[in-house]
Parts: structure tokens; sequence; C-alpha cells
């Protein structure tokens, strides 16, 4: 028995091996539809299954859409578009997972830091400015900061998780959330992760992008 995924990305099964074979003769799935077999938990593309290699070779040597009309999975191709949106959110996110990070381990030698070096410098800082920062390096950190010290955390660990997922085409949820979390502003780089958040909501939703996410 097995375990088919539709190109709606719903489950049907359990199914048995010849109305298996009666839905690839009808073309409704192809060799890059996602399937598992009963007691392996393993979702591989049918093309790896040996007992329907003689039934996919009766398809057409190109099978660029499923019955339904919808482009079928291509795993390769889909790896290939979230390639760059992929790298480019594990790189925000990590980015500014450092920053959250140092603003708690090394927030007093930093503001220290700073204010020693501009202090050389007066005309090119504001007076007001080294006060609002000497004002800083004074006060103890309180709940809001630790609030949005986690939320940078959260945000930024999803944002990593999330591309580590759309590069092994695994959780599309996961990979869903990393991008929209790189929309908000102020959270990873100011703005710069917004366009690679759009970039990968943009390639996720893909239709042969969809299929291929076990």
């Amino acid at each position: 028995m097995y375990r088919v995924q539709g190109s709606d990305l719903k489950e049907y099964g359990p199914i048995s091996e010849g109305q298996l074979r009666e839905w690839i003769a009808e073309n409704r799935l192809n060799r890059f539809s996602m399937a598992c077999k009963e007691g392996d938990p393993t979702w591989r593309p049918l093309d790896q299954f040996p007992e329907f290699a003689a039934a996919l070779q009766s398809q057409p040597a190109t099978s660029p859409q499923t019955g339904s009309g919808v482009p079928a999975a291509d795993p390769e191709r889909a790896r290939r578009l979230l390639q760059g949106p992929s790298l480019a959110l594990l790189l925000m996110g990590t980015v500014g997972l450092v920053i959250t990070l140092s603003g708690f381990v090394a927030r007093d030698w930093l503001i220290d830091a700073l204010v020693r070096a501009t202090s050389t410098l007066p005309a090119t800082v504001p007076t007001d400015q080294l006060g609002l920062w000497k004002t800083e390096l004074s006060r103890n950190l309180g709940l809001h900061d630790y609030a949005r010290g986690l939320a940078g955390v959260v945000i930024n660990g999803v944002m990593i998780a999330g591309a580590l997922a759309m590069r092994r085409l695994e959780n599309r949820n996961l990979a869903l959330a990393a991008a929209t979390f790189a929309l908000i502003p102020c959270q990873c780089c100011c703005c710069v992760s917004i366009p690679f958040g759009v970039w990968a909501l943009l390639m996720l939703n893909r239709p042969e992008v969809k299929q291929s996410f076990r």
C-alpha cells in the first residue's frame, strides 16, 4: 500500500499498487509525484520506486503538468529557484541573530567603545547624541529590552530555520514564515531583508515549487 501527494498538495491513501498504476496511466501522477510506501515514512518521487518504472516509461518523455493542469513537482528546478532567496534569508537571519545577541553579551563594551571613538571627534557627532549614548551606558537592561531581544532571536531564528528548510524542500510552512518575517522592518538589518522576503514568497508560491516540498 502507498500514500501519494496530489497536485492540490493533499495526501491520498493508502492505495494499492494497482490503483497507483492506473493513476499513472491516466496521467494523474508522473515521475515527479511524491509518494511513500507503507512502513517507510520517507517521501520520494515515483521514479525512485522500481516497481513503477515500466508504468512511468509509458508516459510522454516530458510531462510538465499533472492531470489537473497544475505544473508537476520538479525538485531540481525548485532547488534552483530557491537557491538565491534561501541563501539571502540565511545570511540576513544570521547577521540579525549576531546583532541581537551582541546587544546583550557585549552591550556595555560596544557602547563604551563607540563613545570613546566618537569623543575624539566632537565636530562629527552631535553633543546630544553623545549624551544619549552615555545615558544608555549607565542604564540597566529592562523588561522591554529582554522582550525585544527575545523577539529578535525568534524572528531571526525562524529565518535561519526556514531558509534551511527551503534548501531541503521540507516544511513549506516554516519556509513561508521565514519569508514573511523578512518583511518585518528593523528586525534584521533594518529594511534590507524586505526585498529578499518578497523574492522568497514569489518563488515559494510557484506551483512547481509548491509541489516539490515534502
